[in-house]
């Protein structure tokens, strides 16, 4: 029903033909250059993710869109902060503004997140290619990495934004050990359990890094990467500029390793007629398009409601049949 209700993000495809992309992930690296992002806001596309939310807002920094395409329910996971016990709900809806940005989230959603109180939510078919199977237009993405930042980076390709850049996607831990900047850490958690914890990341593994040195990764933190590698020979020949900002992270082949500063020196326009947000406001269905998708959705769902009858009833009989 919110797949109706709600608009699809395939509603903006194209909208954005010539412009950057900043897709800003909360690694360590995000607080070297976080600053700058206030410089082309409303001239670049800025998309986070919601972990990544607060250390932007912190900054006086509202993102254009923010992510979300994680299916977990965020009120059960809990964690610890400032001896309390606390849940991502808690932390990533309630303790951030969401009323002043576009919320992306995912049509495998849980519903609750479809009335957050963002400026809009917008839901995107990320990584389960169920198009065919549903009454209304559905656009699949595909290109599943295993994270959100992965959904993000998709979706700004098909936006139409010619030269995306990774900031704050380090897939490396700092040179003190940390794998996030202070304002998106989940949590007070002991040494002891935290490596416990990083154990489902596989081994650490020293690799290449950013700027040709060494760093500290593990087995998903390079598969992240390695699905970006991926991404970026899947585009390579078309007219879209890959660019790795996220200072002292993990080396990305088939992306330009540079500054931020240099990426909005290069590829953030500076004479624009319309900004982000502009653009964004004019992205909307007509009220014919809205009809029609809650009228076949309505029918779609009597009709899955009358199949289900009629397959528990074929079930009673058999189970029947078995008894005798």
């Amino acid at each position: 029903a919110n797949m109706a209700i709600y608009e699809q993000t395939s509603i903006l495809h194209n909208q954005f033909s010539g412009r950057a992309a900043i897709i800003v992930s909360p690694g360590p690296s995000l607080e070297k250059n976080i600053e700058l992002l206030k410089d082309v806001k409303g001239r670049a596309v800025i998309i986070c993710v919601l972990h990544a939310l607060r250390d932007l807002q912190i900054s006086g920094v509202d993102p254009d869109i923010v992510v979300h395409v994680d299916p977990r329910d965020l009120k059960t996971v809990n964690s610890k902060k400032n001896g309390k016990v606390t849940s991502l709900w808690n932390q990533w809806i309630d303790g951030n503004d969401l009323s002043k940005v576009n919320l992306v989230v995912s049509n495998y959603q849980r519903p609750n997140m479809f009335e957050v109180s963002a400026k809009n939510v917008i839901w995107m078919s990320s990584g389960l290619p169920i198009g065919e199977l549903l009454p209304i237009d559905v656009f699949d993405y595909e290109r599943v990495g295993g994270s959100v930042s992965h959904a993000a980076f998709d979706l700004a390709v098909e936006l139409g934004c010619t030269s995306i850049a990774l900031v704050g996607q380090d897939l490396a831990f700092s040179k003190d050990g940390a794998n996030y900047t202070k304002h998106a850490d989940l949590g007070e958690i002991s040494k002891d359990k935290r490596a416990e914890k990083l154990k489902a990341y596989g081994d650490d593994v020293e690799t290449e890094g950013w700027n040709n040195q060494k760093v500290i990764s593990n087995n998903t933190f390079i598969a992240f990467g390695k699905a970006f590698e991926s991404f970026a020979r899947e585009l390579n020949g078309k007219d879209i500029a890959l660019f790795n900002c996220s200072e002292g992270g993990l080396y990305i082949e088939g992306f330009e390793h540079c500054k931020l500063s240099t990426f909005i020196e290069n590829q953030v326009s500076t004479g624009i007629e319309k900004s982000v947000a502009d653009l964004l406001i004019k992205c909307k269905s007509t009220p014919e398009q809205n009809q029609y998708r809650i009228k076949e959705t309505i029918k779609f769902i009597m009709k899955n409601r009358i199949l289900a009858q009629e397959i528990r009833d074929l079930i009673k009989n058999l189970f029947r049949i078995v008894e005798k």
